[in-house]
């Protein structure tokens, strides 16, 4: 059985250009064994989310003003949870 935990962060950028493409940065990974991280990023209030790959400039699907991020964790064995050290990072792109 797979067991997650999310974190949504507060809103990073809200302004009248759209954002096209983000980038996702962490200090360290930290993922034993049965474990794993996912990164998604959300451009309209939540609404919808879209994964990102750690550390690519990622082209967001659909317009929007208002940027979020979601980190996933998850774990098949119940023992060893995933963990992130350091800063996290988050850079993006806009229109106009």
């Amino acid at each position: 059985m797979t067991e997650q935990s999310e974190f949504i962060s507060e809103l990073i950028y809200k302004a009248n250009y759209a954002v096209t493409a983000v980038k996702i940065e962490v200090g360290a990974e930290d993922k034993p064994a049965n474990s794993d991280i996912k990164y998604y990023i959300s451009n309209d209030n939540g609404s919808s989310w879209q994964e990102v790959v750690l550390g690519a400039m990622t082209p967001i699907i659909g317009l929007g003003t208002s940027l979020f991020y979601k980190i996933v964790f998850s774990n098949t064995d119940n023992v060893a949870n995933p963990k992130i050290v350091g800063p996290i990072t988050v850079t993006y792109e806009v229109s106009g």
